[in-house]
């Protein structure tokens, strides 16, 4: 085959193959790791979805943070995004290669090296923080190894409630009805706890959910905790 042929076939796969990338984008996306420089920084559930018309949504977990629009440069195999209800991107498009079910972005970001790899899937994500949503009941506090779940739930109706507005209440303790706020980490099981009070009193744990099993680890007042809970469908009278 004459070499000009086969160049003139080659570039002609290489248009038609570059046109069928929108087509490959439609769906959604889930991210399966940030490689910054170094650093892997990939955050919980995070996902992003491409529309036929060019528009896409973004968010972690059952929460959508972002709207706005795509677009593919079929001559520089590049993808750009424009958020309409955020700030602007200011490091430009990223390089995109893109396989059956994964793609990669590339980027440079503050002079380094940023690599982002996602898998295609059918659902939105569930991300680690939309699991602590709802009423848990305490079973267990430990305290420094020792079990003191008698002394500190005597009556064993303390529970705690996590409402979708990231405001917290904890139930039956000797004080009453203690409430707060509370807010989770992007790229690691952490949950801060900030008590109403004066002055604020702030808790941080790591969080573990295993189907209705919820266990909270943390130093409190320099001491080592758990707290066990259990995950029920009402509020203990």
């Amino acid at each position: 085959m004459p070499i000009q042929l086969s160049f003139l076939l080659f570039f002609i796969a290489l248009i038609f193959s570059n046109c069928s990338i929108p087509s490959k984008l439609n769906g959604t996306w889930v991210v399966k790791n940030v490689k910054v420089g170094s650093d892997i920084m990939t955050p919980m559930g995070k996902w992003v979805k491409f529309q036929k018309n060019h528009t896409q949504t973004s968010g972690n977990g059952w929460v959508q943070h972002t709207v706005g629009t795509w677009q593919f440069n079929n001559k520089t195999s590049q993808l750009a995004f424009l958020q309409t209800n955020g700030f602007k991107d200011e490091y430009g498009p990223f390089s995109l290669k893109i396989g059956k079910d994964e793609m990669v972005w590339k980027r440079e970001e503050e002079g380094q090296k940023v690599e982002v790899t996602l898998l295609k899937t059918d659902i939105i994500p569930q991300a680690p923080p939309d699991k602590l949503l709802g009423v848990w009941d305490l079973e267990k506090t430990i305290e420094e190894e020792e079990d003191i779940s008698s002394t500190y739930d005597p009556n064993q109706k303390r529970y705690l409630f996590l409402k979708w507005d990231k405001i917290f209440t904890i139930q039956h303790t000797p004080q009453g009805r203690i409430m707060g706020i509370y807010k989770t980490h992007g790229h690691k099981q952490e949950v801060q706890f900030v008590y109403y009070s004066d002055p604020p009193k702030i808790e941080t744990w790591q969080y573990e959910v295993n189907e209705n099993k919820l266990v909270l680890n943390g130093v409190i007042s320099g001491k080592k905790m758990v707290k066990e809970y259990r995950k029920i469908d009402h509020f203990p009278q």
